[in-house]
Order: structure tokens, then sequence, then C-alpha cells
């Protein structure tokens, strides 16, 4: 357990070298800057043992070395959440519902600042609702996606400073650690609500605020403040948690149930819209080899779904480029029920398909990559893996499982970053098999080494004094 929490202590350094704290000069150094987050639920673990003084010690110790041995950082640039923003409005249909409800609270007399908590299952559709709204209201907006980036709350005052300062002309903050930011980050936010009105209020979204990190103990995530100004209101999406982290004088709740005729609606809505696209031919030819009328399809797809719209978006896809089961081409309820049975179904095909002697390989690296919660490029991804994982096995596990990973290209690394999609999947990933905490634990050890490795080769070239 003190060797765990010492692992876990240096990827605190990690994360600041890499989002922006004080130790991100580290970030240039060697390898330095392909360290990545671990998982919340490890974090979780991991912060109620009770370490051992020794091991706290040498730890401590390692971070004030690190930090005396690089100068002070350059500010590091905010990142852009457009590319995301534009992929899910474009496909949004529905929710006229969530968003009424929505405009009701905001609108409220009663209700002159506060927060809106925008909740539901994983795959029900928050983000996409969300990221209409940014479209389409031009919000101030942050996305915690591990797909795009950190989720750290330095990345969080950085990317919502930079649009407030554009917005309302107040002058951009420059954080240093994370208590400083906190306090910071709510003044800077009180001087651009200066500008706002009943007429014309200050909302700023946040989607996904269960990724975000896990506060210190008493703290909000992100560090939000517990009251707002004035015609202010944070609107961010969640899954349904019994601690959400957010304690806040004003606060109400939108949920969004999986099973609300309103939202099988909204599905049956999206299924319609999708199946009269680019890829229409492929899904009149699928209802005809079901002997299916359009309204039947639709319903169909709808029952299996079980109100989860990322269910519906993997089998729309399946059926547009000819990738479902064999069996169900003929008979349709041989098709999966809801999410996990989904992700169940390629899990168990896939292992199918796989040689025995490669295997144990593909699965590997498969679970190594759901651990790292920011895109890396596949040469991180392969150090970080166990030894049998090399670039000919992260490449075939890329193709194999495309559908399920989000790809960008990175002008840092001139290189394609690779990241699991959703979150979703890392859960069904955890429930499965072996789980994810072996290899977890093997990042962690891989992260130390890498930290001391580090060390050794500033030392090693270090003038000697004198």
């Amino acid at each position: 357990m003190a060797e765990a929490l010492a692992y876990w202590i240096t990827d605190g350094v990690a994360r600041d070298a890499t989002t922006g704290g004080p130790l991100a000069a580290l970030a240039t150094h060697a390898r330095f800057g392909r360290l990545f987050d671990i998982s919340e639920r490890s974090l979780q673990i991991l912060s109620r043992w009770e370490p051992l003084p020794a091991k706290l010690d040498e730890t401590l110790a390692l971070v004030q070395a690190l930090n005396e041995r690089f100068a002070a950082p350059d500010r590091a640039p905010a990142h852009s959440s457009a590319a995301l923003v534009a992929e899910r409005a474009r496909s949004f249909v529905g929710r006229g519902w969530v968003i009424a409800r929505l405009d009701e609270i905001l609108s409220a007399p009663g209700f002159t600042s506060g927060y809106v908590l925008i909740t539901g299952e994983p795959g029900i559709g928050k983000t996409s609702l969300l990221s209409y709204l940014v479209s389409t209201r031009g919000l101030i907006h942050h996305f915690n996606s591990r797909a795009e980036g950190p989720t750290s709350a330095t990345a969080f005052f950085r990317m919502v400073s930079a649009q407030l300062a554009a917005r309302y002309g107040v002058q951009e903050a420059t954080f240093s650690d994370t208590s400083m930011s906190g306090a910071q980050f709510s003044d800077l936010l009180y001087r651009a609500a200066m500008s706002a009105s009943a007429e014309r209020p200050l909302v700023l979204a946040i989607d996904a605020l269960d990724e975000a990190e896990v506060p210190s103990p008493g703290a909000n995530r992100l560090f939000l403040p517990r009251v707002l100004p004035p015609h202010t209101y944070v609107v961010a999406t969640s899954r349904e948690l019994d601690d959400q982290h957010l304690r806040v004088d004003r606060r109400e709740v939108v949920h969004i149930p999986d099973d609300a005729p309103a939202n099988l609606a909204d599905i049956t809505e999206y299924i319609r819209s999708s199946s009269s696209g680019p890829n229409a031919a492929a899904f009149a030819a699928r209802r005809n080899a079901w002997s299916m009328t359009e309204t039947e399809f639709e319903s169909f797809l709808a029952s299996r779904s079980e109100g989860n719209f990322l269910y519906i978006s993997y089998m729309l896809a399946d059926i547009a480029y000819d990738r479902l089961p064999e069996a169900a081409l003929s008979d349709p309820s041989l098709l999966p029920v809801g999410l996990k049975e989904y992700y169940k179904n390629h899990w168990d095909v896939m292992r199918q398909r796989w040689p025995q002697t490669m295997a144990g390989k593909y699965e590997a690296a498969l679970r190594c990559l759901a651990v790292m919660r920011e895109p890396v490029p596949i040469q991180t991804w392969t150090d970080f893996a166990p030894e049998e994982v090399d670039e000919t096995v992260a490449r075939h596990v890329i193709r194999e499982w495309r559908q399920f990973l989000n790809t960008r290209w990175s002008d840092h690394y001139n290189t394609f970053l690779y990241v699991v999609y959703h979150s979703t999947f890392v859960d069904f990933l955890r429930d499965e098999g072996p789980g994810l905490e072996p290899y977890e634990q093997h990042v962690y050890e891989s992260q130390r080494d890498l930290v001391l490795g580090v060390l050794t080769m500033v030392d090693r070239h270090r003038p000697a004094s004198g």
C-alpha cells in the first residue's frame, strides 16, 4: 500500500507538469511530457490508504527536487473544444422538453444565480445537448473530455479564463497552483459578472463534471465557488452520483430518465433522422431484410437501446457499414440489448478472432490504453504498457477497435494521438475479466521510474559546483 501511495503522489507531480502547474517546465525535458492522469476510481481508493512515513518522505523529497531543478513554466495555451462542439451539435435532435425546463429554471424570478445540474446515465446524450446549447447560444464553456485532453482544475481555469477575458474584457488571470487558482478564478468570474444582467446573464456550461478530477476534501469539483455573482449561472452535466462534490448555495437538477417516454421519443427521432441521411440505402436494405416498415424499424431499435443514445449511435453505424453480427442479419432479435450487452458481444467476437498466441498481447494493449485519461501517441502507449505490447500490437488494436477510440492529430508530437472514446467502455473493461487495476499499477510504476530517470539524467549532466 505504501508503494501504491507513493505512485499516487508522484502522479500528482506528473499531472502538475503536464497541465501547466508550477512544474510545467518538466514537460520540456526528456520524456516527462508523456505522463498522464490515473483514473478517478483509483485515486479515491488510494486516498483512503494509510501511508508509511518513509515512503511519504521519499516522494515529497522527489517533488521538492523536481521543483528546485527547473525554471518557472511559461503559460500553457488554453485547449479548444470547438471540434467536439461542432461534431456533437451537428447530429443533435430532440431534447426540447429538457431545454424548456432549463429555460424555466434560468428565468425563474427567485433564481437570480446558481447551478443547474443536468443528470443522466452515461451515453444518454448529455454532451450532445450541451454542445447544442453552446453552439446555438454562444455560451462560455468547458468540456471535461478524456478524448479531448486534460480534466484538471488548471485546464478548466485557463480555458474559461481566456473566454471570459475575450467576452467581457476582464484581464485574463495567470494561474500558478490549484489553491490560488480557485480564488483567482472566483475573482475573475465576479469581475466578468459585473457586465451581466437579467436580460443578458453570464452562463457557463461545463460538460461531464463527474469526470473532472476529484477535489481535496471539502472542495468543489474544479474548485467552483459556493456562491455565484448575480445573474451568473453554471449549467453542468454529470452522471448520477451519491456525491457530486458540488456544495453550493443554490442548485437545481434536471434529470433525464433513460426510460422516460420523452427520452425514447427523442431516440426514435434520432433514428429517423439518421436513417434518411447519406446511408439511407443501407438502412432501407436492412429494413427489407428484416421485413420491417420504417416505423417498425425505428420502434424496434429504440426498444433495444434501453434509452441510451450511444447504443443507438453504435448500432446505426454497424448497420450503415455492414458490421452487424452474422446471426442478426436474418434474425434481429439476436441483436444485443443495451450498451453493456453491446460491448460484451463485441468483446466476445474480438476475442474469438484473436490467435491464441496474440490474445494476451492485444488485451493488454487495449486495457492499458483504457487507463490513460488523455490522448497519447503510440510510442507513449507502448512505453507504459507491458513489455509484450509493441507498436505492431498497438496498431492492430487500433484497426480492430477504431469505433471505440478517438483519434486526433498532434502538432506537438507530430503524430496521431489515441484514447478510448467514451467512459462507458472504460467502465465495461473495469468490470470485465481482470479489470483495469493491474494496468493502473503498472502505469504507476512506469511513471515513478520515469521521474527518477529524469532526476538521474539531470544529476549526471549538472556542472560540478566550485
